[in-house]
C-alpha cells in the first residue's frame, strides 16, 4: 500500500484553515482507534470541533508506524503528485483521495468522474 502526498512539511500541510463538526460517534470511533481500548478519555484528540490539518496530522502519524512496522508492504511518499491515474500503471487499485482541484477538469471528464457542487452554506459560529 503506498500513500502519495504532495504537500511535505516544508510545503506546507498546515495552510487550510478549515474546522470540521464531528457527531460524537465519529469521535468516539476515531478517538477508539488512536486510544485504544485502555484510553483514560482525558485527552481525546478528536474533539465535536476538530481542524482539518490536526486530523491530517494525526492519520500521517498513524500511517507512519505501519510504514515503521511493515516497511515491505507499507510506504508513504512525500512531494510526489500524482497527476492522472494512469501515472500509476503498476498498481492494481487506486483510490484517488484528493481535494477538488487535483485533478483537472478534463481527465475528470475523461474518467466520468465530474465534480458537481450541490447546495452549499457558510457558517460562522462565535
Amino acid at each position: 500500500i503506498t500513500v502519495f502526498e504532495k504537500r511535505t512539511p516544508q510545503t506546507g500541510y498546515a495552510k487550510r484553515r478549515i474546522t470540521l463538526a464531528i457527531s460524537s460517534g465519529t469521535g468516539d470511533l476515531l478517538n477508539s482507534w488512536l486510544l485504544g481500548p485502555r484510553g483514560d478519555g482525558a485527552c481525546e484528540p478528536f474533539a465535536p470541533v476538530c481542524s482539518v490539518n490536526f486530523i491530517e496530522l494525526r492519520f500521517r502519524e498513524e500511517w507512519r508506524k505501519y510504514e515503521d512496522a511493515h516497511p515491505d508492504w507499507c510506504r508513504f511518499e512525500e512531494n510526489r503528485g500524482i497527476d492522472h491515474p494512469s501515472d500509476l500503471e503498476d498498481f492494481d487499485l487506486i483510490l484517488w483521495a484528493g481535494g477538488r482541484n487535483s485533478m483537472s477538469h478534463t481527465i475528470r471528464g475523461e474518467l466520468s468522474c465530474q465534480m458537481q457542487i450541490g447546495k452549499t452554506e457558510t457558517a460562522v459560529v462565535m
